[in-house]
């Protein structure tokens, strides 16, 4: 909303670029707050917030529109954990309403904020369930975090909780093998492609990923339970986003990567490295990370540009649909249609793809072709509701029996 009243728009998309950058400069600075916090010194919190900041893998989170949600809940995310540090060591009821109100806020943002106070109590746990403020402050707490999960849940009492359990779970613990690779290519990402496929895992990345664990834990020393917990946070905030998913995003990992960067803030170096070394080192690295976000960050100039990188790197239907929905928008029905064809043809499960075919050939009057699609659009997702499809076949003079079938109907698409 705020976008569209700057002035933004598909022509003058400057200004979502501008709110996005903002976001992600907000949320280093709440990163580097944070990493404070757990007593990590200054020199060393701002190094891990600026590797942080142009790591390549969240050129999708900042130059990408959807990604916002992940940095809007990264954003309320540290702002709760943040207040919550601050409860747990000074208490004062400011402290309290603000850690609430930022924790109702990230869950309106995305569903997976529901592990925040998850992994307050957890820290809560291992640092500060001996302060003073943890006998009677700790039920303030509790209540108010109770509190906002309940209203949080309120929201979902309408829920297809048969279909979570039946198909969104089960793909999750398929997915469980493609952790090696995904907790690797945390840290930096090895495949520039905007389309990344589900893959199972190799020994080369499982061996990577047991390495860097291995190391971590190794140079953590006297803080191991800290590094654990970013381990924590980095597997409660990821997994969540792969539900139900063939295809794995970049700027998921936005919420996630704050907990590798917890982890390794704990790191000693000093008995390895020499502290110019270090120096040295760190520093070709931020120039390692910024060449490749001003690469990866070139994959998002244009719609057009955008779908046809995210071809190369895949064969997914879901590009097709999308690049065909930008030849309508400029008035190419050829070129449409064929991109629809070749998506059904790529991914004969593919949303949209005999719906938008549909309404093109509506509007082209070819009437029986139309028909054939929009009843091919229902047989294949029944359970999403059909509503525009079936005003669609409405205008049509078509009648179609609907009364077996499962009808939340959804609001039009635009």
């Amino acid at each position: 909303m705020t976008d569209i009243h700057a002035g933004a728009s598909e022509t003058v998309p400057f200004v979502f670029y501008l709110h996005d950058i903002m976001l992600h400069a907000a949320c280093c600075v709440l990163l580097f707050l944070v990493l404070l916090r757990f007593g990590i010194s200054p020199p060393r919190s701002f190094a891990l917030t600026l590797l942080f900041s142009f790591n390549p893998l969240f050129a999708s989170a900042v130059a990408w529109l959807p990604g916002r949600n992940d940095l809007l809940l990264c954003f309320f995310g540290l702002a709760h954990l943040l207040f919550s540090m601050r409860y747990f060591t000074r208490g004062k009821i400011p402290n309290l309403m603000f850690s609430s109100f930022f924790l109702v806020a990230a869950l309106f943002t995305k569903e997976n904020a529901v592990c925040l106070p998850l992994m307050v109590f957890w820290l809560w746990f291992i640092r500060y369930k001996n302060a003073e403020i943890s006998s009677g402050g700790i039920k303030s707490f509790s209540a108010a975090s109770v509190s906002a999960l309940l209203f949080w849940a309120g929201f979902w009492l309408n829920a297809d909780l048969s279909r979570v359990f039946s198909k969104e779970m089960p793909d999750l613990i398929f997915r469980i093998p493609d952790l090696p690779y995904l907790f690797v290519n945390s840290f930096y990402p090895f495949d520039f492609g905007l389309w990344h496929k589900a893959m199972s895992t190799s020994l080369v990345w499982t061996a990577a990923a047991f390495l860097l664990v291995a190391a971590i834990l190794k140079l953590s020393r006297g803080n191991r339970k800290t590094a654990v917990f970013g381990f924590g946070w980095w597997l409660v905030f990821l997994m969540p986003t792969l539900l139900g998913l063939k295809y794995y995003f970049p700027h998921r990992h936005y919420m996630a990567c704050v907990g590798i960067v917890i982890s390794l803030s704990v790191c000693d170096f000093s008995g390895m490295f020499s502290r110019g070394f270090r120096a040295c080192f760190g520093f070709l690295l931020l120039c390692f990370f910024c060449f490749g976000s001003v690469y990866y960050s070139s994959y998002f100039n244009g719609r057009y540009n955008f779908w046809n990188k995210a071809l190369e790197k895949s064969n997914a239907g879901e590009p097709y649909v999308k690049l065909g929905e930008y030849y309508f928008m400029n008035k190419m029905p050829r070129a449409e249609e064929q991109c629809y064809k070749k998506a059904i043809e790529t991914d004969p499960l593919v949303k949209y793809a005999h719906l938008n075919l549909g309404s093109l050939y509506m509007f082209q009057n070819r009437r029986g072709e139309a028909v054939k699609e929009f009843v091919k659009e229902i047989e294949l997702w029944p359970e999403d509701g059909n509503g525009q499809i079936i005003e669609y076949l409405k205008k049509l003079g078509v009648k179609i029996d609907f009364s077996t079938a499962k009808r939340n109907i959804r609001k039009p698409r635009t």
